[in-house]
């Protein structure tokens, strides 16, 4: 499902893995993130 929305995706979304808890994003970067173990 993740590359199905990797190609599907417009605009400026990013998919990165990892955990939630180290992303590796500094701080203040992103407005929104979502986090899901599953997409159904």
């Amino acid at each position: 499902m993740r590359a199905i929305a990797e190609e599907s995706a417009k605009g400026n979304i990013v998919f990165t893995k990892g955990f939630s808890n180290d992303t590796g994003l500094p701080d203040s970067y992103a407005d929104v993130i979502t986090v899901s173990q599953a997409f159904h």
